[in-house]
């Protein structure tokens, strides 16, 4: 069975990134067309209209070719070492990433070229608009983010985990069994033992970090005010924030709660196989869920937009956006800010602060495989 999780894995990826790809302007930030910023007079022209049409139906043929090329791969090297499958697995999922930039890159050219050919720009004054609630919510406020104290409350699970470990770990026979799992029979008196007794607290540890950093990230990331009426648009970002904070809040308990259930597995030796397979069911579903919510509602709230809504925040900034989605702004101070193309959030790479807690973050998560590494 454990064979035929790559495959799985695989047409996962394959799933997850054709959507991304399909709804690239969809999910993308309002205004934004495949990374470039229109006047929302110009949005309904039937030029980007084609354009999008044109960029979905090589996403279908390209993703469809992906997927027949890698289930028949697949289908013929099943039988195969695990290691060799894990390449095949990592290899198609480094060739769809690239094969996605390419096409993104190629359609901003092309939209990049249509707005300057067809003259779609507009002369306005700068509009500041200052709204504390996006950061610090009202307390009768209706909508509003998930406070970062609930996320601080995820770090009870890597604690309490620990502790548990802890006190069984003296009454674990010296050869112990990892049930349902690839690490066979490992001596716990040595530093591998160790580590492996304590992966699942300290990846639960790391896990809730991130998830910590990210709802702070969330709560105090600078807002992309920019298409659409000032009213509308700060709404729109409150909705967008808070659907993001509870998606983190969801999946971080999710991962959790799976985590505690291997180690359990560990200290108490019971076979996990049925309720792994349930919660990552669970799990699947509320990504399905959270995907398909993101979608309609877009970056930012973008298709929360009413077509009545007149356009008074329009800015051209796409001399910022490096190919229409990576940020380099010196002039901004803020060092994280709302992604331009598809969901999320961007560092801005130039702010020296963006760039250092992206690198310490890499170096957490090479820290993280090497552990990884020495536990096989």
């Amino acid at each position: 069975m454990e064979r035929y999780i790559p495959w799985v894995i695989v047409n996962i990826m394959i799933l997850t990134m054709f959507i991304i790809s399909y709804y690239v302007n969809k999910t993308s930030n309002n205004g934004i067309f495949f990374g470039v910023r229109i006047p929302k007079e110009y949005q309904n022209k039937s030029e980007i209209i084609n354009l999008d049409n044109e960029y979905k139906k090589i996403n279908i043929i390209v993703f469809l070719v992906i997927a027949v090329i890698s289930n028949f791969l697949f289908a013929y090297t099943i039988n195969l070492k695990e290691e060799v499958l894990a390449v095949i697995l990592v290899s198609i999922v480094m060739i769809i990433l690239v094969l996605h930039s390419v096409i993104f890159v190629i359609y901003y050219k092309k939209m990049k070229n249509l707005k300057s050919s067809k003259g779609w720009n507009r002369k306005v004054k700068n509009v500041v608009v200052v709204d504390t609630t996006l950061r610090k919510p009202k307390r009768n406020e209706k909508i509003k983010i998930i406070n970062s104290k609930y996320f601080a409350l995820l770090f009870i699970f890597p604690v309490v985990m620990a502790i548990i470990t802890l006190f069984k770990y003296s009454s674990l026979p010296n050869i112990t069994d990892f049930p349902n799992s690839g690490f066979k029979n490992i001596e716990k008196d040595t530093l591998k033992g160790m580590l492996t007794l304590y992966q699942f607290p300290i990846a639960q540890l790391f896990m809730s970090s991130i998830f910590f950093f990210i709802s702070k990230t969330i709560i105090n990331s600078r807002v992309d005010l920019n298409s659409g009426s000032i009213k509308e648009a700060v709404e729109r970002k409150k909705r967008f924030k808070r659907i993001s904070s509870i998606l983190m809040l969801f999946t971080a308990v999710e991962i959790l709660i799976l985590f505690s259930i291997l180690q359990f597995s560990i200290l108490y030796n019971f076979n996990s196989g049925i309720i792994e397979f349930i919660f990552t069911i669970i799990m699947l579903v509320t990504m399905i869920v959270f995907i398909g919510l993101f979608i309609k509602v877009g970056q930012g709230g973008r298709n929360l937009e009413s077509k009545e809504e007149i356009d008074e925040l329009y800015k051209d900034d796409d001399e910022k956006w490096i190919l229409g989605c990576l940020y380099y702004n010196k002039n901004d101070p803020a060092w994280m800010v709302e992604k331009r193309v598809g969901i999320g959030w961007t560092i801005n790479l130039a702010n020296p602060k963006g760039i250092i807690i992206l690198i310490v973050l890499l170096i957490i998560i090479f820290f993280m495989v090497i552990i990884g590494g020495i536990i096989e």
